[in-house]
């Protein structure tokens, strides 16, 4: 993750959206952390490998990934 990643994750609040990508062939899910504009999505910010069980634990690892770095020291 850059520091501008980082930055944009801190300081956009609800703009900052945690979802899940797939299933992949394999049957499991990715996480991904978009950022959002009006309500609409605007860019991916971070990804993850497809690498959860399901939907909801992809989802719940990104918000702690967004919760931990809304509580860094930048």
């Amino acid at each position: 993750m850059t520091l501008l990643t980082a930055m944009i994750i801190q300081t956009r609040g609800d703009d900052v959206v945690c979802a899940a990508g797939g299933p992949s062939k394999e049957g499991k899910y990715s996480g991904l952390v978009e950022l959002h504009s009006n309500g609409d999505y605007d860019h991916l910010l971070l990804s993850s490998e497809p690498e959860y069980e399901s939907a909801l634990a992809a989802v719940n690892a990104m918000e702690n990934v967004v919760r931990q770095v809304r509580e860094a020291k930048l």
